[in-house]
């Protein structure tokens, strides 16, 4: 009797190591036999995926600053249809002897002629008693201020002495030199002072010496266009 239970122990214990064998066997084959790409797409899908930049992430364009507009050099005063104007320096000790000053003036915007003193003078056509005469400046008289000060017109050195009554201009003075001859320009306007001055100056900045020949002089001429009266 003993003997028939020890018998049928070992056989359940045999037969529950067998199904076990059994099962795991198949787990292993079941393991195996799945596809490696479905492994490899189950691993991917679990790992966290970098989106590619947008075109917003993307650094800006860099845009080209535009240079400044350059300043361009003022046109040299040998147009055609200038006209000289040649004449006795104001300070004739000061200057070298045997020349003449030089001015070049536009016929269209200007007259040579003389003035009420009966001196040669430019008086402009189109600004109301706007004239350049000769000067060697003078003692300035009372109440009227003055303004000294050198500044630099085309390529002389110009003294200019701004003399005003009330803040308002009344005539300016220009001495200037080209290192031969030495000599004073007198500006003046009854009501478009700047404008004058403006004008003026464009003349003045061609200021240079001449060897002093009767040739050479600037006549007054006999008859001259209409030009703004003279007060």
């Amino acid at each position: 009797m003993r003997k028939n239970r020890k018998r049928l122990r070992i056989l359940l214990v045999s037969l529950i190591v067998v199904f076990g064998a059994i099962s795991l066997w198949k787990g292993i084959s079941q393991v195996a036999a799945r596809p490696t790409g479905e492994l490899s797409f189950r691993m991917a899908d679990q790992q966290e995926i970098t989106p590619l930049p947008t075109p917003t992430d993307l650094p800006p364009t860099t845009t080209e600053t535009p240079l400044p507009t350059p300043e361009l050099p003022t046109p040299a005063l040998s147009l055609p249809g200038l006209q000289r104007w040649n004449g006795e320096p104001s300070y004739a000790v000061e200057s070298k002897p045997g020349y003449f000053f030089r001015v070049d003036f536009d016929p269209s915007l200007w007259a040579l002629t003389d003035d009420e003193t009966g001196s040669q003078a430019l008086i402009h056509r189109q600004i109301p008693y706007c004239k350049i005469v000769p000067t060697s400046g003078r003692g300035t008289p009372r109440g009227l201020t003055v303004d000294d000060q050198f500044r630099d017109i085309g390529q002389i050195r110009y003294e200019v002495v701004t003399v005003s009554q009330d803040s308002v201009v009344q005539f300016v003075n220009y001495f200037g030199s080209d290192g031969v001859i030495l000599t004073g320009f007198q500006v003046s306007a009854q009501d478009q002072q700047q404008e004058c001055i403006r004008e003026a100056e464009t003349i003045l900045a061609t200021l240079s010496s001449v060897v002093a020949l009767p040739a050479t002089r600037t006549p007054t001429p006999t008859q001259t266009p209409t030009l703004t009266p003279i007060p």
